[in-house]
C-alpha cells in the first residue's frame, strides 16, 4: 500500500498539475491577497467615518441603558477614545488622568492608512452648505473645550465638528454631531466634484 502511494506521488510530480488545479491555486491566491489589501485614501477615510459612527453607536447604547454619560475624545495625539463616566458626574480630562473615566473602546488614526486630523487649504463650502468655513488647519477639531463627544443618558450630544483628511490632501471626512436630535452625521469631500456627500 505503501508503495501505490509513494508511486502515485512521484507520477503526480512527473505528469504536473491540471489547469483546474492551477485555476484553483490562482484563485486562492486572489482571494487571500485581497483580504489583505491596504485601503488607503477615499476607502480610508470612508472605513474611519464608519468606525466612529459604530463607536457613536455604542456610547448612545451604554448612556441609555446604563444611565451615565459617555464621552468620545479625539485626541491630537492620533487616537479616538470612547469613555464610561462610571461614577464620575461626566467625561473629562481630569477624570481621564485620575481614571475615574473607564476606557472603553479605542480606534488609531494610523490603522486607516493615510488619514489624519486636517483642512483642506483654501475656502470650501459647510457639509451643510449653510456657510463658508474659513480652514484652519491647526484645529480641524471643533469638539467642545476639551476636543470630548457628550452622550448623554437622557438625550443630547456634543455639537461640534471633526475634520479628517487622506494622504494626498485631496479627500475630507466630517464628522459632525447634532445635539437636539443626538445624531451623527458622515460628509465626504472630493476635491474632483468639489461637493460633500452624506454617507
Amino acid at each position: 500500500m505503501k508503495i501505490a502511494k509513494l508511486y502515485y506521488i512521484m507520477s503526480r510530480y512527473e505528469e504536473g498539475y491540471s489547469l483546474i488545479e492551477m485555476l484553483i491555486v490562482l484563485s486562492l491566491i486572489m482571494a487571500v491577497s485581497l483580504s489583505f489589501r491596504i485601503n488607503t485614501g477615499p476607502r480610508s477615510l470612508e472605513g474611519l467615518g464608519l468606525s466612529v459612527r459604530s463607536m457613536f453607536f455604542l456610547a448612545k447604547s451604554g448612556a441609555i441603558h446604563k444611565g451615565r454619560t459617555y464621552g468620545i475624545l479625539f485626541s491630537e495625539d492620533g487616537f479616538i477614545e470612547l469613555y464610561d463616566s462610571c461614577g464620575a458626574e461626566t467625561v473629562n480630562l481630569s477624570f481621564i488622568e485620575s481614571g475615574q473615566n473607564r476606557l472603553v473602546q479605542r480606534i488609531s488614526i494610523k490603522a486607516f492608512i493615510g488619514s489624519s486630523y486636517g483642512i483642506i487649504c483654501g475656502d470650501i463650502p459647510d457639509p451643510n452648505n449653510q456657510y463658508i468655513i474659513i480652514p484652519d488647519i491647526s484645529k480641524p477639531i471643533k469638539m467642545g473645550k476639551q476636543n470630548i463627544m457628550h452622550i448623554k443618558p437622557a438625550g443630547g450630544v456634543t455639537n461640534g465638528s471633526v475634520y479628517f483628511m487622506d494622504a494626498d490632501k485631496k479627500n475630507m471626512l466630517c464628522i459632525r454631531t447634532a445635539y437636539a436630535y443626538t445624531r451623527l452625521f458622515l460628509y465626504f469631500y472630493s476635491s474632483n466634484t468639489g461637493q460633500w456627500q452624506r454617507l
